[in-house]
């Protein structure tokens, strides 16, 4: 069992994983390893453990639900800035934020006007507008013909893990200089 002792309190890790939401054990798990003191291999075997731990059990649960919606785009200003995953808006990647969906799960977005679909990976949480339900990169918002619309009605369906082998260009490979918790697969 993973574990730290500070500031008086036992926080651990697989607790965090198994009974909250993944982002949660994100921001601990960034709070109690630095990178000064952290390899990359052995930073590797932890987030591999975490997502087989957390992500893929409750992504499993999800497979297949579908939801009728709006959708929208980050606005520029938010690239950079720390997602709920640990990792930073990167607005050129295939992500997408949702309210209560699993983070690291892969979603089909299509936009009903134009009946273009992408496939993106939940990495944040949003959006907090009555009757949006994701919130795209750039990358996914242009890929269907939402840039520049603003907002267009979308359906989402999530995906189950038996497709993951076909969409790996989605999933992105942890960059030690940007963010503790990149999912390995």
């Amino acid at each position: 069992m993973l574990g730290y002792k500070g500031r008086g309190d036992y926080l651990c890790l697989t607790g965090v994983v198994l009974f909250g939401d993944f982002g949660h054990a994100a921001i601990v798990f960034r709070q109690l390893v630095s990178p000064q003191t952290l390899t990359k291999s052995r930073m590797n075997l932890l987030v591999s453990l975490l997502l087989l731990m957390g992500g893929v059990k409750s992504a499993e649960k999800s497979a297949g639900v579908s939801q009728k919606g709006k959708a929208t785009y980050y606005a520029s200003k938010f690239a950079g800035r720390m997602t709920s995953f640990g990792e930073r808006v990167n607005l050129k990647a295939f992500t997408a934020a949702h309210r209560t969906l699993p983070l690291n799960t892969l979603i089909e977005v299509t936009n009903l006007k134009t009946m273009k679909s992408v496939v993106v990976r939940v990495n944040d949480r949003g959006p907090f507008t009555k009757g949006h339900i994701v919130d795209l990169s750039h990358a996914a918002a242009s890929a269907i013909g939402l840039m520049g619309k603003g907002v267009t009605n979308v359906t989402l369906r999530v995906l189950d893990k038996s497709r993951v082998g076909d969409l790996m260009s989605v999933l992105t490979v942890p960059d030690m200089n940007q963010s503790l918790m990149q999912p390995v697969l």
